[in-house]
């Protein structure tokens, strides 16, 4: 295990399980900006969740003004999306470097998988 691993279950150690499941989807969302369903299945492989329980995580961190909800267009279409907000990141991550590896590969693997079921 790499050190920044370690590092990431050590911030959360003695938190609960909820708790080190909403820091996940914070970073993965302070990674880049996703669709709904691009959340969804990246919390599925990382933690196993349900996409209602993904949904209802994301209620709570929006509320808490955590993540925010974007939009954008490309070729002409106006793509709406979620992003985390600077407080989330500082709050819930502290940087963005502290990210580690396994969850920024989850997140890679599901954008670029994306374009290939189109």
């Amino acid at each position: 295990m790499s050190e920044k691993d370690l590092a990431w279950l050590k911030s959360g150690k003695g938190r609960g399980h909820r708790w080190l499941i909403l820091r996940d989807l914070v970073a993965i969302l302070a990674i880049k900006a996703m669709s709904i369903m691009m959340i969804q299945d990246c919390m599925l492989k990382l933690r196993g969740l349900t996409r209602r329980k993904v949904v209802e995580l994301m209620d709570d961190l929006e509320r808490a003004r955590a993540i925010k909800q974007v939009s954008g267009e490309v070729n002409g279409v106006v793509l709406h999306g979620w992003a985390a907000t600077k407080n989330g990141v500082t709050y819930w991550l502290g940087e963005r470097t502290a990210i580690p590896a396994h969850i920024a590969q989850v997140a890679s693997t599901i954008q670029y998988a994306v374009p290939l079921e189109a």
